[in-house]
């Protein structure tokens, strides 16, 4: 017994380390394992982009339009990035708003960013802004993360071997200018790769949200054609007049002519009648 006691202890020990971490798997909810697992662990790096459509009444696109950008460009706590907006207007009687927003958002607070764009503006009741559609997208840029990395530590390095260099003594006036050139293009290089690593992280540190504002089709009214009709009364009344103008000066030089024939056709229609009158009167 002893034997056999001393053979499964070290297993039991063995059995007791290893729970804890299958344990909290199981605990997962299933949609966030999955995640995990096509990820491929936590040294992943992923950008988040997101796509949200939006639609609302014609007078509440172009506040909430400015309400969203104003927020992100001033509202320190939310720590958004603007990076693109605008608003087009097409022309005609019936004119519409439509509106983009480009904004990169940390990952705690899209969900309150996405709730205040609903919130109502002035005017409006809850309810007249939904959202029609939403999507979201992941990138790995794991690789671009490590390559900005690893080019970034090279050129440092090079160039604290650069900078160590410049401090021999016994240099020549062209090995000085040759390594001060080779200086100047590494940290122009260094920079670049910096900047490059900061986008990276950027990306990763937050989330891209696109947003369109588009208003609501407004309902056709029966009496839309009388209502069109009377704000088109002014150009019918113009175009008519130029009509009648266009025609009285066409006709200004057939005037003779037409005098001349109504006189020519009195006329003769005054000698018709005169013959039968002759005849009854004549000899008999």
């Amino acid at each position: 017994m002893r034997r056999y006691l001393a053979f499964l202890l070290p297993l039991f020990l063995i059995a007791c380390g290893q729970p804890s971490d299958r344990y909290a798997r199981m605990r997962m909810p299933s949609g966030v394992a999955d995640l995990e697992k096509s990820q491929g662990g936590e040294n992943q790096a992923f950008s988040y982009m997101h796509a949200i459509a939006l639609m609302m009444p014609h007078a509440s696109v172009e506040p909430r339009y400015e309400r969203a950008r104003d927020r992100c460009l001033h509202d320190a706590a939310l720590n958004c990035k603007l990076i693109s907006a605008s608003l087009d207007k097409s022309e005609g009687d019936n004119a519409s708003y439509s509106a983009q927003l480009v904004v990169a958002l940390p990952h705690g607070k899209i969900a309150a960013f996405e709730k205040d764009l609903t919130n109502p503006v002035g005017g409006e009741a809850k309810g007249d802004a939904a959202v029609t559609s939403s999507s979201s997208s992941a990138q790995n840029v794991t690789q671009y993360a490590t390559t900005a990395s690893r080019k970034v530590a090279q050129l440092s390095d090079y160039r604290d071997r650069l900078s160590a260099l410049l401090k021999r003594p016994n240099l020549s006036v062209d090995d000085l200018i040759k390594v001060e050139g080779e200086l100047a293009k590494t940290q122009s290089e260094l920079d670049e790769a910096l900047s490059q690593k900061t986008d990276v992280e950027d990306r990763v540190a937050r989330e891209q949200v696109s947003i369109s504002l588009t208003e609501r089709p407004r309902a056709t009214s029966s009496f839309r054609p009388i209502v069109e009709a009377w704000e088109d009364s002014t150009s019918t009344l113009a175009d008519s007049t130029a009509d009648a103008l266009r025609f009285f000066v066409r006709l200004i030089p057939w005037l003779p002519l037409i005098a001349g024939a109504i006189f020519f056709l009195r006329w003769i229609w005054r000698i018709a009648r005169r013959r039968p009158s002759d005849a009854r009167s004549g000899p008999g």
